[in-house]
């Protein structure tokens, strides 16, 4: 069976979270890696030692993946926002999980959309193997809501 998809305009809280999550990371990660990368410079180039300079390059690269990371998640939050629909489908809930242990991360995975970020109130209700109608967005996988169609009437779905 394949999802029946349609989009829905995001509501101002959506739009509002998409836009806090594209902005704030960027705010705290820009001046972190000027700082990090002018500290590494001014190593790499005061001592010209074998060890100090691998380690001036390590860190440059991870500066680098840093900076992809962060520039990968921005992108993914202004798509969504851009678009300003969130898709909804009808897909069955194959698992769900929790990942971390001080701030959990809540993730379901459905039928024909894969993997999807859920919020730990959402997480608590959903049941395993039931068939949602869910909201959620395509760039970020972030699932807005889940509507469990089992407790429906046939006509209703």
């Amino acid at each position: 069976m394949l999802p029946t998809e349609a989009t829905v305009p995001l509501t101002d809280e959506q739009r509002n979270w998409l836009r806090v999550n594209a902005i704030f990371p960027a705010l705290f990660a820009i001046p972190i890696v000027f700082v990090i990368g002018a500290v590494l410079l001014f190593i790499a180039r005061r001592f010209h030692a074998l060890p100090v300079t691998i380690f001036a390059c390590a860190g440059g690269l991870l500066l680098i993946a840093v900076t992809a990371g962060v520039a990968l998640h921005v992108r993914n939050n202004l798509r969504d926002l851009q678009r300003g629909v969130a898709h909804v489908v009808t897909a069955r809930l194959l698992s769900k999980r929790a990942t971390g242990r001080n701030t959990k991360s809540f993730y379901a995975t459905l039928e024909h959309v894969g993997d999807v970020i859920v919020m730990h109130d959402l997480y608590a209700t959903l049941s395993e193997q039931a068939l949602y109608r869910v909201t959620y967005s395509p760039s970020t996988k972030r699932c807005w809501s889940a509507t469990n169609l089992s407790y429906l009437p046939p006509n209703a779905r």
